[in-house]
């Protein structure tokens, strides 16, 4: 392990003696006497990453590497990929093939790349990492179809109830083509809500929505729908929150899941009572059948623009389609755990990095692998 290197400066290069107990202590002194043979191989081995990667690929001894510099390096970083990924699990079998793992991570690679980062948030993928302008439109054709039915059938029942859904499912869908590809409204932009922030800064800022929202929605519809529909997406939209630290893969979406659930149930109530308060001023018999129904509508509408259900849609459909292109595993966290017991990957809480950056970037220029099919 790199952490058996105690004392080593990483911006200093190792000494001989350095390299040699460290050898000495894994039980692999004869690599020394092969080491001093290659010059190349010397270089990198007074770099700590290089020195533990020497011992793991060459197993059987050092084959002569007649080569140097960055040859020598990448000779290495092969040999090192190579007997990781010939190594079988716990169960004695391999969960996924070299080939498999090898497209996954080049992919991996090259979309750190693109993005210029490091570390990789499964929950933090965006429609971006679709290659082409066509794959892109598909993108935005599904999920506005998706979005246009729902919104399609919940503005019916606040409208009409239940009556006619089919017709409404087939205007939803239409709607959403257009929007889709006529308007194209349906962003390239996934915005989690993966937590609720009740600080003063927080509040303020909801309170401010709520008064535009209000201010605007009172001018065009009835004053009790605007002051109430305002007030419940000002505060969902100005105490939604990132969170600080993700325990565990994909938590994002986990929460943006939970959180779209939460939003529905606590509106609820308030979407409710914006249909009965009008009927009470007016004097009119309230009709608890239509408003449960309406008010149903209304916390399905705020649950998935604002809550975090449109993240959630938007989510499983890129990953369905960077799965069906064979970039990316359908379990995806538990491909990416895989690569991390391999030592190809560090895995601390759900961000996933690669072992070091010269490993990062000899996937990213593997040009035997192609990032996309």
């Amino acid at each position: 392990m790199l952490e058996a290197l105690n004392g080593a400066v990483y911006l200093q290069a190792l000494e001989d003696d350095q390299i040699q107990r460290y050898l000495r202590g894994l039980g692999r002194g004869e690599l020394w006497r092969q080491i001093q043979r290659d010059e190349g191989l010397l270089e990198l081995a007074r770099i700590p990453l290089f020195l533990h990667l020497i011992p793991v690929a060459y197993p059987q001894g050092i084959e002569s590497q007649g080569t140097g510099g960055q040859q020598t390096q990448a000779a290495l970083l092969e040999k090192y990929v190579e007997r990781k990924l010939d190594e079988p699990n716990a169960k004695g079998a391999r969960k996924y093939t070299p080939e498999q793992t090898r497209r996954y991570l080049t992919w991996l690679a090259r979309s750190l790349k693109q993005q210029r980062q490091t570390d990789s948030y499964i929950e933090e993928m965006q429609p971006i990492l679709l290659a082409t302008k066509g794959e892109r439109l598909v993108y935005r054709l599904i999920v506005g179809m998706i979005e246009g039915m729902f919104l399609g059938v919940m503005v019916g029942m606040i409208l009409e109830g239940f009556e006619g859904l089919f017709f409404k499912l087939i205007g939803g869908l239409i709607g959403g083509l257009i929007d889709g590809v006529i308007f194209g409204t349906v962003g390239l932009s996934i915005e989690l809500t993966e937590a609720f922030d009740f600080s003063q800064k927080k509040i303020k800022k909801g309170i401010i929505y709520w008064l535009v929202l209000a201010l605007i929605l009172g001018v065009f519809f009835d004053a009790i729908f605007g002051i109430i529909f305002g007030g419940i997406v000002g505060l969902i939209r100005g105490l939604r929150a990132d969170l600080n630290y993700r325990s565990k893969a994909n938590q994002g979406i986990l929460e943006s899941a939970k959180n779209a659930i939460t939003v529905f149930l606590i509106t609820l109530p308030a979407t409710m009572l914006i249909f009965i308060l009008p009927e009470f001023v007016t004097g009119r018999s309230v009709d608890f059948t239509n408003t449960l129904i309406s008010g149903l509508g209304l916390s399905a509408i705020l649950s998935f623009s604002f809550g975090g259900g449109l993240a959630c849609i938007q989510h499983l459909v890129l990953r369905v389609m960077l799965c069906q292109k064979e970039v990316i595993a359908w379990n995806y966290s538990q491909f990416l755990t895989y690569a991390a017991e391999r030592r190809l990957l560090n895995q601390v809480g759900g961000r996933y990095r690669f072992l070091h950056d010269k490993l990062r970037e000899h996937f990213a220029g593997d040009a035997r692998t192609p990032g996309s099919r």
